[in-house]
């Protein structure tokens, strides 16, 4: 099950720089695993993250992904449910990873998005990555029905994406997949 998660960041680096510094640029990915959300009407929401009862910080976000992905919804006519099965369930995580500048082509796409690291250390040692996912899964069949990934660079200076700037470019795609 998917959770608010945050490794390693506590409560102000949130992976794409809701707080913290990341690339101006984030790179969104979405795929659909059925042909439309047309059939689907109702939604709930997978387990908040337990971790948030100690932590305010996580608290906040996870309220922030909440109001955001239910505003997008219910423009989109979804209803929230709590009392009967839901058609899908919406689910979500935050990590931060590491990637490394392979070949010079990745050092110059790295430095491109913001990156500060010189070649030798972009290199031998790597940066970090923060990574967003969001999913709707279908009940019935525990499918993956949509899901989109959003990456930036962590430890930028210049403004950060904010949550509803990520989360509006990652339902931009949906509504570009469901067109196609």
């Amino acid at each position: 099950m998917m959770r608010g998660r945050i490794t390693r960041v506590g409560f102000g680096l949130l992976a794409l720089g809701v707080v913290g510094g990341c690339a101006r640029e984030v790179t969104v990915r979405a795929r659909m695993g059925v042909a439309s959300l047309h059939p689907y009407r109702t939604y709930g929401w997978m387990s908040r993250d337990p971790k948030a009862i100690d932590n305010p910080g996580r608290t906040v976000l996870d309220n922030q992904v909440h109001l955001e992905v239910d505003g997008y919804l219910a423009t989109q006519g979804f209803q929230m449910t709590a009392l009967e099965t839901p058609d899908f369930m919406v689910g979500y995580e935050w990590k931060i990873g590491t990637a490394a500048a392979d070949t010079l082509g990745d050092f110059f796409r790295y430095r491109g998005a913001g990156g500060t690291k010189q070649l030798t250390e972009a290199f031998a040692i790597g940066y970090e990555e923060g990574i967003f996912t969001l999913q709707f899964i279908d009940t019935g069949t525990r499918r993956t029905i949509w899901e989109a990934q959003a990456k930036a660079l962590v430890g930028r200076n210049d403004q950060p994406e904010s949550l509803d700037q990520v989360i509006a470019a990652m339902f931009k795609k949906l509504e570009e997949e469901q067109k196609n």
